[in-house]
């Protein structure tokens, strides 16, 4: 017998550190961005630590932030791995 996973969907942007990335997030969220910066290390760009009631997410310049629609969940990704696991269907944030 073979199977196939069931289609699983999300809602996401990519974060890009300035003023407007971090309200984005803020409002996506609905989380409290405790902390961000342009330079978490000196080799990486901006980012931002969103606490939500159950996890804190350490994301970076140029991030998937992504909200499971199953779950309600946050998690985010690289755009490279995010580029690789999903597919869009539609513009809803």
């Amino acid at each position: 017998m073979l199977f196939v996973t069931k289609p699983l969907y999300v809602e996401a942007f990519q974060f890009k550190y300035s003023n407007e990335g971090i309200d984005k997030l803020q409002v996506f969220t609905g989380g409290n961005v405790t902390r961000h910066g342009p330079q978490r290390l000196p080799t990486m760009g901006g980012f931002a630590y969103v606490r939500l009631p159950n996890q804190i997410l350490v994301i970076d310049n140029g991030d998937y932030v992504i909200k499971w629609l199953n779950t309600g969940e946050f998690h985010n990704m690289p755009e490279k791995e995010f580029w690789e696991k999903f597919n869009k269907i539609e513009d809803s944030f």
